[in-house]
């Protein structure tokens, strides 16, 4: 879906990214460094390993503000939640231990640059750092008719983001593509919207970098030069 959308964003409203503008975004991550880290990446060896069996992939919404057509600061706040299972070996075969789950809600302060900002495309890197909020529950497994023991801990670690390469096709409503590593994934995509920006001296609604200059034009020049339509 995600690429479908990539192929007809150009068809929408464009425009560069403009200071002044502000933009909200929802995404969805596919392998947190997180999962990795606790799932196949965790502890094991040749006899026992990690596995993970379920997860929501990760999910944020995101705000920013462009501190210039290049530079933007931002806030984001998202979810996981996945299990795993720790299996050790047992004679020729391998047999469950444990079973945790975790979550975590993370909010972070991000700060975007443009490398490349047109009318059509934009290339950006993106870095985050904040905390999050982990519960961790997990249940051990005992044989021989033995009762299971139940455990649980909460703790709020440092968390980052980095992704040094990011694709934005559109403009007011645009489709994107991050490569990265931390709280938002491995692979990150999905939807932003530019909002209106409206000029605190005029009260001119800009919908777009282009529609911003023609105004700003059309200001400039005398009340019996303006014979020219309003714009949004």
């Amino acid at each position: 879906m995600t690429l479908l959308f990539l192929s007809v964003a150009p068809l929408l409203l464009v425009g560069q990214t403009f200071r002044g503008q502000s933009e909200v975004s929802v995404s969805y991550g596919f392998r947190s460094f997180q999962e990795v880290s606790n799932g196949e990446f965790g502890l094991g060896d040749e006899d026992s390993y990690v596995t993970e069996d379920y997860s929501t992939g990760n999910l944020f919404l995101t705000y920013r503000y462009y501190l210039s057509n290049r530079l933007a600061i931002g806030l984001t706040a998202g979810r996981v939640h996945f299990n795993t299972s720790f299996h050790e070996s047992q004679g020729s075969y391998a047999v469950e231990s444990s079973a945790s789950s975790f979550d975590y809600t993370t909010i972070a302060p991000e700060v975007l640059f443009n490398y490349v900002n047109t009318r059509y495309v934009r290339l950006y890197t993106l870095l985050g750092t904040g905390y999050s909020i982990v519960s961790e529950k997990t249940t051990e497994y005992f044989g021989f008719g033995q009762p299971a023991i139940n455990s649980s801990v909460t703790h709020t670690p440092i968390n980052v983001y980095y992704s040094p390469i990011g694709l934005s096709i559109g403009g007011q409503v645009s489709g994107f593509l991050e490569l990265g590593i931390g709280y938002k994934g491995f692979v990150n995509a999905g939807l932003s919207y530019r909002l209106p920006y409206y000029d605190p001296a005029t009260g001119q609604q800009y919908r777009n970098r282009k529609s911003k200059k023609h105004l700003q034009k059309v200001e400039r020049k005398g009340p019996h030069e303006r014979d020219i339509p309003s714009v949004d």
